[in-house]
């Protein structure tokens, strides 16, 4: 777990200062445009390429390092059960995976930070793609 934390913190931070870029160019949009810039950009700064990129970044990188936890850890269907397993307390360690909607989503309302969090309930989509059934 504490893996995803090191994984949050700088996702927090990224997304702050990735914010930051993003206010200011809406701001100046909105400054200088002569047409809504709503109409163009409908998701405000949530829009830009560097708000996403982060999002992005930080949702295969939670992805990855999910799987990395489950190969660390033996498969309990790799070794048969014998009849002495019964009755023992199982030893092997348990693996915590976060999901990465979690990550890049929830856990922003759950720590209070809200002006990140609004931010990214803003995309209307989840910019991940799939290629050949995997993300990318």
């Amino acid at each position: 777990m504490k893996e995803h934390t090191a994984l949050f913190e700088a996702y927090v931070s990224e997304l702050r200062a990735a914010r930051e870029l993003a206010d200011g160019w809406w701001s100046s949009l909105q400054a200088s445009d002569t047409e809504r810039p709503e109409r163009r950009w409908p998701f405000g700064a949530a829009s830009h390429p560097w708000v996403i990129a982060v999002y992005r970044k930080y949702y295969l990188a939670c992805e990855e390092l999910n799987q990395q936890l489950a190969e660390s850890v033996p498969s309990r269907r790799a070794r048969a059960v014998a009849e002495s397993d019964w009755g023992r307390d199982d030893d092997e360690p348990e693996v915590t995976q976060v999901p990465p909607r979690t990550l890049v989503v929830e856990q922003l309302e759950r720590e209070g930070l809200t002006d990140l969090h609004e931010l990214v309930l803003m995309l209307p989509f989840v910019p991940i793609g799939l290629k050949n059934q995997e993300l990318v």
